[in-house]
């Protein structure tokens, strides 16, 4: 068999550039808030259900770190440093309002709480919970992804990366309260970079973020913010210039809605120009003890794998 052919990266970013461009202009003219198989047809994305426990059925871009390697994690009292670390971990049942009227704006506002309420326990947990037999080595130590600011240094200079990269404007990433709507947030981005035992750590062009809705989900469509903020997380990628040389830019994405829900994306650019998007099915945080939270810890500390080849 013959050796794979060179990968052209220039050729593959000019390709994904100018299909991402696209889709965040149409994005930012887009009224509703939902998109639907036809409409994501329009965008250049095409996209499939994948079981996040079973990774048999194809190859993942993003690797959870199986249950036997979370079987060695427990809470690490000396990491609990303060009673706001145990409210966060104290994670109650949810119920809706009470209240016999409830206008939109109000139930999109006990969405967005019941999303933070989510990503703040998942937090928690992925900070103090370390190894049985290792003391104070949290998950997020052993783990090589490294939270990235925003702003962030990398993306202030050159001015040629142009008005949509941080920190001047969050494009989609991020979408704040309007009169109308309570938006969505950005609460985690993170790359992961290789610790070789000398020299500087590469880092790799794997995404993870976690975004918290004010929208209610559901499973029949991919909501704005979700498509939104990929989207500008590959178009910032394809912007810096420590990526130049680079063309494959997957993104995971755990994505927090109402009323009080929550699924898994991966997506990536393919060489046919086109957005490979990966969407698990939506999962209830209703009934804590019903919740897939360890499903969603264990891929907040998954592995970045490549299979652009």
């Amino acid at each position: 068999m013959p050796p794979p052919a060179p990968v052209n990266h220039r050729e593959l970013r000019a390709r994904y550039r100018a299909s991402v461009t696209n889709m965040l202009t149409q994005l930012r003219t887009f009224s509703q808030w939902t998109f639907k198989v036809d409409d994501l047809a329009a965008l250049g994305v095409d996209v499939c259900e994948f079981d996040p426990y079973d990774l048999r059925d194809c190859t993942p871009i993003f690797e959870p770190l199986s249950e036997q390697e979370l079987d060695d994690y427990d809470l690490d009292e000396d990491l609990v440093l303060n009673e706001e670390i145990l409210e966060k971990l104290n994670l109650q049942d949810w119920a809706p309002s009470t209240s016999n009227e409830i206008s939109r704006r109000e139930e999109e506002m006990e969405a967005m709480r019941a999303g933070g309420r989510i990503f703040e326990y998942l937090e928690a947990r992925y900070s103090c919970w370390s190894m049985i037999y290792q003391p104070k080595t949290p998950l997020s130590m052993v783990r090589n992804w490294t939270d990235v600011a925003i702003p962030h240094p990398e993306y202030t200079w050159p001015r040629s990366l142009g008005i949509n990269s941080w920190p001047r404007d969050h494009g989609l990433l991020s979408r704040p309260r309007t009169r109308d709507h309570v938006g969505w947030r950005c609460e985690m981005v993170g790359e992961w970079k290789d610790r070789p035992r000398r020299g500087d750590p590469t880092t790799r062009p794997h995404v993870r973020l976690i975004i918290v809705h004010g929208t209610i989900g559901s499973s029949n469509g991919i909501l704005l913010g979700e498509l939104g903020a990929l989207a500008q997380v590959i178009y910032n990628r394809l912007c810096q210039p420590s990526f130049d040389h680079e063309s494959f830019f997957p993104v995971l994405l755990i994505s927090l809605f109402g009323p009080r829900h929550g699924r898994i994306l991966q997506g990536v650019y393919r060489r046919n120009g086109k957005l490979d998007l990966r969407v698990s099915r939506v999962y209830s945080f209703v009934k804590v003890k019903e919740a897939p939270l360890d499903l969603f810890l264990r891929y907040l500390a998954s592995t970045p794998r490549r299979d652009d080849c």
